[in-house]
């Protein structure tokens, strides 16, 4: 399952440097992203989550099962949803991407 979330991964990122490279293949920006960039995450999320889950789920006594997949998705969700972004904002200024310039933008999609 990691190979077949890492393969994913791979496509994802891809599909993301030619959006920023503006190479559609006649396509809408908008029907691009959502056919590279959304399915690839959500298939990568579920490759990455499932296997370990299942695990969790045969390994916990079923009394605390809820308390721990409660922890267990909000620690998921801190570290993909918080710490990710502002590490994310960090390379950013690092590479010196803003707002208004856009040019350096690729750097960070192959970082």
């Amino acid at each position: 399952m990691m190979i077949i979330a890492c393969f994913t991964n791979l496509l994802g990122s891809a599909g993301c440097i030619l959006f920023v490279r503006q190479m559609y293949f006649g396509l809408s920006p908008l029907a691009f992203m959502l056919m590279t960039s959304t399915v690839t995450d959500l298939l990568q999320d579920a490759f990455l989550r499932l296997p370990g889950m299942v695990l969790f789920a045969k390994m916990i006594p079923s009394n605390i099962e809820s308390s721990m997949f409660a922890m267990l998705t909000g620690l998921m969700n801190l570290s993909q949803g918080f710490t990710s972004k502002m590490l994310g904002n960090f390379f950013n200024v690092f590479v010196g991407v803003k707002e208004d310039n856009l040019n350096d933008l690729w750097i960070l999609y192959v970082i």
